[in-house]
């Protein structure tokens, strides 16, 4: 396997992530959003690519979290997204009517892609 660095080259417009009008706006987490699509495009023209994508503003918290993640990976294989959904707490003060059901139920950006996989190229032709 290899390791790459790829960078989003955002514009200053699309550059955007404040958390304090999380859920008032689709478009206040827009820079994360245009970073991880580019990523997947990149990579979906690579055959047989897998990747691993981690949140800009992740900390790791666990030791050998990584060897971990490897061995999860080759141990769920096949699969198109190995993650969870999102787990934090940043939207605990708004009620459920308040968070729109795509900010509810998304996935947590942290996971593995298998950018090859039929489900996902679907889901980027769109």
């Amino acid at each position: 396997g290899s390791v790459s660095l790829l960078g989003g080259n955002l514009t200053e417009a699309q550059d955007r992530y404040t958390g304090d009008t999380a859920g008032s706006e689709v478009a206040w987490s827009s820079g994360p959003s245009v970073q991880f699509y580019r990523m997947l495009a990149y990579y979906s023209a690579r055959p047989e690519t897998t990747v691993y994508y981690m949140d800009p503003d992740s900390v790791p918290l666990a030791r050998f979290w990584l060897d971990r993640l490897m061995r999860d990976m080759h141990a769920q294989r096949p699969f198109s997204v190995l993650g969870s959904t999102y787990r934090g707490s940043n939207w605990d003060s708004f009620s459920d009517e308040e968070i729109p059901v795509a900010l509810r139920r998304h996935l947590n950006g942290n996971a593995v892609y298998n950018v090859s996989h039929p489900f996902l190229l679907e889901a980027l032709s769109q």
